[in-house]
């Protein structure tokens, strides 16, 4: 019996794309209709380090469908606003929660898309979401301090008390969890999980690049 031939490296690599592509939109949909739950443990550990950390400047995280909200120990009432007599109006801002999220759905699509086996997939992806749950914290938590440093009232402003260096490492953390983390991390997260197969990816990808020409 004359074995199957294998598969072309140009072949193997469209594949793997195209499985991909058909996988994201599905697994984004689902992301969306699930996202309340998934981020949970996200609000959950929020609610430890912001008032764990800064007890004076935070109260709680508390999650609203789609939304963190920011419950701060700051008492704040626009200019023109009346309040009843004995009544304060504590400072509360809103968070997207899904913006630092997005890389749990390509992460799930990378995953579905390369050929192991179930229990592999499943092991990945989990190891994957607690990563993703945490890079969502570092979003929160480093945007947190940015509203209450840089876009709250002056007043609310100087009472956090920090430094030249501290606001610019602030601004560098949010930097870097809204614009790289989200993004990078469910490539390394599937790279070095699925390390032979990427292997196998990149030398077939080589093998099909056109040879120079001889003189």
């Amino acid at each position: 019996m004359q074995a199957a031939a294998k598969p072309s490296p140009q072949r193997s690599l469209r594949v793997f794309l195209g499985l991909t592509l058909l996988w994201l939109g599905p697994v984004f949909a689902l992301w969306y209709m699930l996202g309340p739950i998934l981020l949970m443990p996200v609000a959950w550990l929020a609610n430890l380090v912001l008032p764990g950390l800064y007890p004076h400047a935070f109260e709680a995280v508390e999650l609203q469908a789609y939304t963190f909200d920011i419950v701060t120990q700051f008492n704040y009432s626009p200019p023109g606003t009346q309040l009843p007599a004995g009544m304060v109006a504590q400072y509360v801002f809103s968070l997207n929660g899904l913006k630092y999220g997005y890389g749990l759905p390509l992460l799930l699509a990378l995953i579905l898309a390369s050929p192991t086996r179930i229990p592999h997939k499943l092991k990945h992806f989990a190891l994957g979401f607690v990563i993703i749950v945490l890079v969502q914290l570092w979003g929160i938590c480093f945007e947190s301090m940015i509203g209450l440093i840089f876009k709250s009232d002056p007043s609310i402003a100087m009472q956090m008390n920090s430094s030249a260096l501290g606001r610019e490492l602030f601004a560098l953390g949010y930097q870097l969890g809204y614009l790289i983390l989200p993004a990078v991390t469910p490539l390394i997260v599937w790279g070095l999980s699925h390390h032979a197969f990427l292997q196998t990816l990149l030398s077939d990808s080589r093998a099909v690049r056109p040879s120079e020409p001889t003189a």
